[in-house]
Formats: C-alpha cells, sequence, structure tokens
C-alpha cells in the first residue's frame, strides 16, 4: 500500500511527537541527576523537580516520563513509517488508555504533591 504524501495534520502530528519525545527525554535526565535543577522550578507550587523525584513519578521503578518518550518516539514512528487509518485509530485508542492514568497522575500533582 502507497503510503499517503504529507499532509499538514502529519505534518503536526510528527512535530507534536518531536516536541512531546524531546520533553520526556529532558524529564528522564532530570529524574536520574541528582543535583540538576529544572528550568520550571519556579517555587514549591511550580516545580517540575519535585514532582519529577516524588514517589509517585516511577510505575514499577521506570520514571513515567520514560513511558512518555517510548509514548511520543511510537507516535512518531506512525507519522513517519505508517500513516495508516488503522495505525491511527490504534494510536487514538492507545492515547485513551493512557488518558486515565495521567488524570490520575495530574490529580496526584495538584492534591498530594501540591505542586505542578
Amino acid at each position: 500500500m502507497r503510503h499517503p504524501s504529507w499532509t499538514p495534520l502529519r505534518a503536526l502530528v510528527a512535530f507534536i511527537a518531536i516536541v512531546g519525545a524531546a520533553m520526556m527525554i529532558y524529564l528522564v535526565y532530570l529524574h536520574y541527576a541528582p543535583d540538576k535543577q529544572s528550568f520550571c522550578d519556579l517555587g514549591e507550587e511550580v516545580s517540575c523537580g519535585l514532582v519529577n523525584k516524588s514517589v509517585y513519578a516511577e510505575i514499577f521503578h521506570i520514571p513515567v516520563s520514560a513511558l512518555g518518550v517510548i509514548y511520543f518516539l511510537g507516535v512518531l514512528g506512525v507519522a513517519l513509517f505508517a500513516y495508516t487509518v488503522a495505525n491511527l485509530q490504534l494510536l487514538f485508542y492507545i492515547t485513551i488508555i493512557f488518558l486515565g492514568p495521567s488524570l490520575y497522575l495530574t490529580w496526584t500533582e495538584i492534591y498530594k504533591i501540591k505542586s505542578i
């Protein structure tokens, strides 16, 4: 099957995936760097470092941001190499599944960690 040509939507998906993967790679780096301070550490109520190094930042000893890297690289792979309706539908369902844990972690940031 022939891959569809580049459309503005396909380019946007690829761009968002690159930006998302870059952000997640940065957060993985910060997660393991003991003395590094994030550019978004603006105080106790807005602190990427506080959230990123909290007990909630890992699932089975894997940083949540590492899972984000995998997700965004998968999205990029679909945008670049497998841009089909079936793969976009699968990506949609995976995104919906990941939305639940993401909303829980956002709730945790706000109400348990008290920092975003």
